[in-house]
């Protein structure tokens, strides 16, 4: 590690306590995420050793190990769940450790639990000492669960204290984040705080509201602790709730409840992440409200859905105005003559020629333009093509091109020699418009290349969003 300033990692003994003094555990997860994590190379058991018994190392490793603490944090269970069988023990701890948990001493020798691999216990003994594993994971799993809606409280009711608002600009390609312009309009970043946390849970009463509100407003001073797992399974912490958390709770509630909350969720669950339609004029957009354990957060990104509707559409066709002319068997010979007609006001004679009339009315008539219908086709929403989903998020178009034809080139150039007295061959014409064809291959690859550039560029620094 390079030298520089040092940070501790506040979280180390706790880490420690959780994970039974198994560093291993640790190591093998910054060997898988190192990389994401911004480090070089995975650590060395020296510096991990130094962060969990939070001594100073840099604070690239200090954010590494707050990384791995939210992660423990959101889901203990994920990280402590025991075997399933006798046999598998030894790999989450030692046989020593398991006999004293399990308080076997009344059941079997330690020495005859050690060697059960070797030697198969007698099947009513296996049983005893399976039914007690069997309910010391049951405990540990019901800690971890209340630790983890624990941590979903105290985020909650930390939201609600201290809310974070997104600035959201309207612009021709849609509604952005960290954009100027004008009509921006700000909203809640999520988490949503209690009232949502309520809404997802399946017992949704008022004194259960009561309950919950009251505890998350006790957490919050409390330093959450992981599990204790290296005795009777219990909490890391003790929570008292007292008459002023419960007097906030019970106000809380028949606020949240006379707001009809309920009503106004803005977003669908489906049990890991909110889901909600973007309609925009013609264009369909399916888009995921999910929490990053990474940054701690929720995001916004689009899921994948994006449809376009086509509209409802008439096969027919628009008839142009038509000239008709009568048949010519009825027209009349009409001998010179000489009319008064109004020219400026003044009345003056003027000869008409000999000619061809029909009678009773004009020569032409006009059909005006009507409308043949056609196959109706009701409107639908169709999913987008590639290049659509790219046009809507950055206003970029990929290009495309089709090499010249070769007939009509040779035909072009051949014109350009008609005047000259030199003809290539059939040879030297072949070898130019070779020559020419991988040209134009060349420059539009090219511009066809640095446009995706340009559009991957803008697809990766894009912020995009909408509101809920």
């Amino acid at each position: 590690m390079p030298a520089g300033p040092k940070a501790k990692f506040e979280h180390g003994h706790d880490l420690m306590r959780f994970l039974l003094g198994h560093n291993k555990r640790a190591q093998a997860w910054v060997e898988v995420n190192f990389e994401r994590l911004g480090l070089d190379h995975p650590l060395d058991k020296s510096t991990i050793s130094l962060a969990l018994n939070e001594k100073p190392v840099p604070p690239i490793v200090v954010r590494a190990f707050q990384d791995l603490y939210r992660e423990i944090y959101s889901d203990p269970w994920a990280w402590c769940r025991p075997p399933d069988t006798l046999e598998e023990l030894a790999d989450f701890h030692g046989f020593a450790w398991w006999y004293r948990i399990l308080r076997l001493d009344d059941v079997l020798t330690e020495t005859a639990f050690d060697k059960l691999r070797k030697r198969p216990l007698k099947p009513d003994v296996r049983a005893a000492v399976q039914e007690r594993l069997d309910s010391w994971s049951a405990k540990l799993r019901d800690v971890c669960e209340q630790q983890k809606a624990d941590g979903e409280l105290v985020r909650a009711y930390t939201a609600d204290l201290d809310p974070q608002m997104d600035e959201w600009v309207s612009t021709p390609e849609g509604i952005r984040r960290g954009v100027r312009g004008d009509h921006v309009r700000f909203t809640r970043r999520a988490p949503y705080g209690l009232h949502h946390l309520f809404f997802l849970k399946p017992c949704r009463t008022t004194e259960d509201f009561v309950e919950r509100a009251a505890r998350a407003k006790a957490l919050f001073g409390i330093d959450l602790l992981l599990p204790d797992i290296d005795r009777e399974p219990s909490l890391g912490y003790a929570v008292a709730l007292t008459q002023d958390d419960y007097d906030w709770a019970a106000t809380m509630v028949d606020q949240m409840l006379k707001s009809k909350f309920a009503d106004y969720t803005p977003r669908a669950w489906n049990g890991e992440s909110w889901e909600y339609v973007v309609t925009r004029g013609e264009k369909q957009e399916l888009w995921r409200y999910v929490w990053d354990d990474a940054a701690w957060d929720y995001r916004e990104e689009v899921v994948g859905l994006h449809k376009v509707w086509e509209p409802r559409r008439d096969t027919g066709y628009h008839v142009p105005d038509q000239l008709v002319e009568p048949p010519e068997d009825v027209r009349v010979w009409v001998d010179e003559d000489v009319e008064r007609v109004r020219v400026d006001g003044r009345w003056v004679s003027q000869k008409v020629e000999a000619h061809w009339a029909y009678p009773g009315g004009d020569r032409v008539k006009v059909v005006p333009r009507r409308w043949v219908p056609g196959e109706v086709t009701e409107g639908y929403w169709r999913d987008a093509t590639e290049d659509e989903k790219v046009f809507h998020l950055t206003g970029l178009r990929r290009l495309t091109f089709e090499l010249p034809d070769r007939e009509t080139w040779l035909a072009n150039r051949k014109k350009l020699l008609t005047a000259r007295d030199y003809q290539p061959t059939d040879d030297e014409w072949e070898a130019k418009w070779v020559a020419h064809r991988d040209r134009m291959v060349a420059e539009q690859e090219a511009a066809v290349a640095a446009q995706d550039q340009v559009i991957a560029d803008a697809l990766a620094a894009l912020n995009t969003g909408q509101p809920g």
